[in-house]
């Protein structure tokens, strides 16, 4: 399915119904919290736990191995 397109706070992102799993994301802040704030997240990746964490519009989790991602903090 690849990279989809940004969806802004309180919405769903991805599908709904299709039992499609999940291997990355990118999240970002967005206006005035964007100039102040970083964020900062990481994926629980199947067969590889806790990978490394990623800020402010960076991949976390992998791409392209078919590995779910089981958490994200």
């Amino acid at each position: 399915m690849g990279w989809q397109d940004y969806v802004p706070t309180g919405t769903v992102a991805g599908t709904t119904g299709q039992a499609l799993g999940l291997e990355a994301v990118k999240i970002r802040l967005t206006g005035e919290l964007a100039d102040k704030y970083d964020v900062y997240y990481r994926i629980h990746s199947q067969n590889y736990g806790w990978l490394g964490w990623a800020k402010n519009d960076e991949i976390a989790g992998t791409v392209g191995m078919n590995l779910r991602a089981e958490a994200i903090q």
